[in-house]
């Protein structure tokens, strides 16, 4: 089974999801406990549908503060007002999705919940649409899907990046869409700045994890020269960091990267921002060495080792046992509320034997895409273990 195929099944895992979900939104009146969680698993399989085709999508989640996008802006290129905004703290408030200009694109679109099509913008006002400040008071930031800014910058060459929301701060819809996206993403880029991660990270790295995605470990490290007086690095604070990163998470990292990488991204963005960059400076901030990692990252996903449909898949089985989970609770409400009815009653409402039949229609559904999908894994990781010992 290809990726087509996948997302074929997929789609009709969903439908059923679904209709399961408007049948007990109908029974709602008989106090089945039914928590409306249908709806968040149909639109995590179409989070997978519609990424499944997309350009390879690198992502960076970040506990807020931690310098996430100070890192993306510093990697493109971005700075003044062309830069992702970090004018408060925490202000990424949507997903941002950094893909490289050619001629005829315009400068941003803007992406609004049920419409399929972005847009056209200038990045001045689709910026507004990106920031927790700007979005103050504006009626239309709920309706905001997604932004796509389009840069010229050699490293979106053949990716696109994602700016995500911090986690773990006061807005927590911030955190809810940051896990909803990260696992729409090809590879993630794991940003860790001047305090170690909370339990709310470890377990976000375990939804990863779960839908057999890694991560790219990066330490970000504090130091701004622009500040007064010069905010200096802590290099005792960093060595206990990176030992405390290492030791606790990395079971969660990418193969090939035993330890996080160093980088500097306050000291990026301020260099790139000249019109003359200093390349020893780039190179003890760590400029060089994300680049070599984003040139890895491009052409495992270009040689198929990393695979697309192993993230659409394994995500969509974990949302898949998670259903199960909530058909099992509806099940055995069920089966009280028949226990407290009559059988006349029970014979004129069938909305019961509805909800049973669907439920009986996704489970088949989800059989035969469990099993068509775990035989297409093992051949998978057959003809990549071939390769490893070739």
């Amino acid at each position: 089974m290809g990726i087509s195929e996948l997302k074929s099944q997929a789609t009709a895992t969903r439908d059923s999801i679904g209709r399961i979900h408007d049948l007990l939104a109908e029974l709602g009146e008989h106090d089945l406990g039914y928590d409306g969680s249908l709806a968040t698993r149909v639109e995590g399989i179409d989070g997978q549908i519609r990424t499944a085709d997309r350009k390879y999508t690198a992502g960076t989640i970040a506990e807020t503060s931690h310098g996430k996008t100070t890192f993306n802006n510093g990697m493109v290129g971005l700075s003044g007002d062309g830069a992702l905004s970090t004018d408060d703290d925490p202000d990424t408030v949507c997903s941002t999705i950094l893909s490289h200009r050619v001629q005829g694109t315009p400068e941003a679109e803007v992406f609004f919940r049920g419409q399929p099509e972005g847009i056209p913008m200038p990045w001045a006002e689709a910026r507004v649409f990106t920031s927790h400040v700007a979005q103050a008071g504006n009626p239309n930031s709920e309706a905001v899907e997604e932004v796509r800014y389009f840069v010229a910058c050699d490293l979106l060459l053949g990716m696109d990046l994602n700016d995500l929301p911090g986690t773990g701060s006061l807005h927590f819809k911030d955190t809810v869409l940051t896990q909803r996206k990260m696992t729409e993403l090809d590879d993630i880029l794991w940003i860790v700045g001047d305090e170690e991660p909370t339990a709310e990270t470890k377990l976000n790295l375990g939804r990863l994890r779960a839908a057999g995605l890694s991560v790219v470990p990066i330490l970000n490290v504090f130091e701004d020269p622009s500040c007064d007086p010069p905010l200096e690095r802590d290099d005792a604070l960093v060595a206990s960091l990176d030992e405390a990163i290492s030791g606790e998470y990395g079971g969660f990292f990418r193969a090939g990267f035993e330890r996080p990488i160093h980088v500097s991204a306050r000291l990026i963005e301020l260099e790139r921002a000249k019109d003359h960059p200093d390349p020893a400076v780039l190179e003890r901030a760590g400029y060089f060495r994300m680049l070599d990692v984003f040139a890895q990252l491009k052409d495992d996903a270009e040689s198929g080792r990393g695979s697309r449909f192993n993230r659409v898949a394994r995500t969509t089985g974990v949302i898949m046992d998670q259903t199960l989970a909530t058909l099992q609770d509806v099940h055995e409400a069920l089966a009280r509320r028949r226990g407290q009815l009559g059988r006349e009653e029970q014979t004129q409402d069938r909305r019961d034997e509805e909800v049973i039949d669907a439920d009986l229609e996704v489970r088949a559904r989800l059989r035969t895409f469990a099993r068509e999908t775990a035989m297409k894994l093992c051949t998978y990781v057959g003809d990549q273990a071939v390769v490893f010992v070739e």
